[in-house]
């Protein structure tokens, strides 16, 4: 009899380890979706996670190269001198040295020298897992430098989360603003800018949402 209540236990064991988990709301999906988007995102060859430098460039010369003596050093593979980047108030000018010419791309092409564009379209200046690009904060530029070999995502193990709990979901009511309204959001960099709202959330608590540009986050005050 003993014996007869065990094989029962197992195999009720086995049938209940072998039920399909019940399906994900809707909500909890959505969520889940959002947390592989965003990992694809940093995992990308040019997510959040190969930024490796972000140099703000000096009215005039700046130099660019693995050199010590350079303004601007560069991680391997550059050579010691890699080009001069020339900023005279809103133009960001780049001449590269001999050896760049050879080693490194300007959107695909052969590097050259030129005037480089940023803000929304920004030349990208790649060599080997390297890229480069300009950006544009206030009324200061920079030279922000992304490696596909950088050590952060090398190392990176993932994100974790607290368990999705419908109870901590929020229903809100959105009124956009008419005509839209603009909000001077601060950055990390301690700069502000003037970015579109989109409009209030909420009743009791108000949610001020603002319409990202190229390159950021959603952001809310």
């Amino acid at each position: 009899m003993p014996k007869i209540l065990a094989i029962a236990a197992l195999l009720a064991a086995l049938t209940c380890s072998g039920q399909t988990q019940a399906p994900l709301s809707a909500h909890a999906k959505e969520i889940t979706q959002w947390h592989a988007h965003r990992l694809k995102e940093l995992r990308a060859p040019e997510g959040w996670l190969t930024l490796e430098g972000l140099f703000w460039l000096k009215e005039g010369a700046n130099t660019l190269g693995a050199g010590k003596s350079n303004d601007i050093v560069l991680p391997a593979p550059a050579p010691q001198e890699f080009g001069v980047v020339q900023l005279h108030g809103q133009i960001v000018h780049f001449k590269p040295a001999s050896t760049a010419t050879i080693m490194a791309r300007i959107n695909d092409q052969p590097a050259h020298e030129l005037d480089l564009r940023y803000d929304e379209k920004p030349d990208k200046l790649r060599l080997g897992p390297l890229t480069m690009i300009v950006i544009h904060r206030g009324e200061r530029f920079a030279l922000r430098l992304k490696n596909r070999e950088a050590k952060t995502l090398r190392e990176f193990k993932g994100l974790r989360y607290f368990p999705i709990d419908p109870k901590l979901r929020i229903v809100a009511d959105w009124v956009p603003y008419d005509p839209p309204k603009m909000l001077a959001i601060p950055t990390v960099l301690g700069t502000s800018e003037q970015m579109p709202s989109l409009g209030p959330r909420g009743v009791h608590h108000r949610w001020q949402e603002v319409q990202p540009g190229a390159g950021h986050r959603r952001a809310g005050t």
